[in-house]
């Protein structure tokens, strides 16, 4: 356990060292440089201002990663506390024991932080974990002397586990950004859409529908880095249930309200947030475009000429490389120059079907056309 300022810097240290050698060699391993690319295109679709190049934002984020993922949770609990500036209302503390509440945050910042501050405060409180098998001590290596209570989103009975919490007096601490890996378009209709950086993201609605069928506040949280051993945790106002208000009405309402909150932070601090790895999952379908699914396509009986698919690939030349990154699938493969040069020339001028045919190797020009790299159309259609 990390329990001086000195241990904690030099944990940091060697943390910035490690993300360092990550950036210098991370066209050794595709996976690393499969990672770097879905943050690139999340960044490119969230965020394209950002005046933070590429590389330098994917690192940030390893950093930012490891920080709250790994060296936090092995932080003394007062050393942890020490770093801490508490922002917004806190009224909540003064009805101590009166009321539970809901408290709800992202993993965003030092989400660590939200844990110990209520902790700190005297509010006892459940944690709503993603899957069962998750223990206290796999929270924080504090736990091990002063556990703390886990509930599992995965749990079978897990609202009837949450409502008697609530109902005992306890409170409930969630991460409202912890959804599954993946959403099928299917179950997308059990989601509510919020509006995030100018997308629709699909976001869970039992907790919120939780909060209104037992009259429980939410109150949103968000934990954010200012500087090296600077943590700002802002405590919004509670969102109150009002009965007289459709359960579907102040669901989307507290959930928008809540991301609103992230979202005001995620504008200039986007390297905080742990889920930029899996926000294509989160992205809204419905419109067949977000999240970079794959578009039907088009019935052209014989089409006339070949485009490369930029609805759904992207082409990315590094330094050793050149790799083709697949929006749908959110997967990377090495191409040679000579297919980049190519696949870039499509872009503007579409050639041909006879004339591809002669150009490029059957077993080639059948890849890219079972994979959808490349995209039948008419002539009236090419650009």
């Amino acid at each position: 356990m990390i329990t001086t300022i000195e241990e904690y810097r030099q944990a940091t240290t060697k943390l910035r060292d490690s993300v360092r050698q990550l950036g210098e060699t991370l066209e050794d391993d595709i996976e690393q440089m499969t990672e770097f690319l879905r943050y690139r295109a999340a960044k490119h679709r969230f965020f394209p201002q950002h005046p933070v190049d590429d590389l330098a934002f994917f690192l940030d984020a390893q950093y930012n990663i490891q920080l709250s993922a790994q060296l936090e949770p092995s932080m003394d609990r007062a050393l942890l506390l020490s770093q801490a500036t508490v922002e917004g209302d806190t009224a909540f503390v003064q009805q101590l024991g009166q009321q539970p509440f809901i408290f709800c945050t992202f993993h965003f910042g030092s989400y660590q932080m939200v844990g110990a501050l209520l902790r700190q405060f005297g509010i006892e409180f459940s944690v709503l974990t993603l899957k069962q098998g998750v223990t206290s001590e796999m929270l924080h290596h504090a736990a091990v002397d002063d556990p703390l209570d886990v509930l599992h989103a995965d749990s079978p009975s897990i609202l009837l586990e949450m409502h008697s919490t609530l109902q005992a007096g306890k409170s409930i601490m969630v991460f409202i950004d912890g959804n599954p890996e993946a959403i099928s378009e299917a179950d997308s209709a059990a989601y509510a859409r919020v509006n995030l950086l100018g997308h629709k993201l699909l976001a869970k609605k039992g907790i919120a529908s939780l909060a209104h069928a037992t009259g429980v506040p939410i109150l949103p949280i968000v934990s954010y880095r200012t500087g090296p051993e600077q943590v700002r945790v802002f405590f919004g106002s509670p969102i109150k249930p009002d009965r007289s208000v459709p359960r579907a009405t102040y669901v989307q309402q507290t959930l928008q309200a809540c991301y609103g909150q992230l979202e005001h932070y995620l504008a200039t601090r986007p390297e905080q947030w742990l889920y930029w790895r899996m926000i294509h999952n989160y992205v809204d379908l419905s419109n067949g475009h977000s999240g970079g699914a794959a578009l039907p396509t088009a019935n052209l009986g014989s089409p006339t000429h070949y485009v490369f698919n930029q609805e759904r690939y992207e082409l990315f030349a590094a330094r050793k490389y050149a790799y083709l990154f697949d929006r749908f699938t959110q997967e990377a493969f090495t191409i040679s120059p000579k297919l980049l040069a190519y696949l870039r020339h499509l872009t503007t001028h579409p050639e041909a079907v006879a004339s591809a045919a002669v150009r490029i190797n059957a077993t080639l020009l059948h890849d890219l056309l079972s994979k959808q790299i490349l995209r039948g159309v008419s002539r009236e259609d090419a650009p």
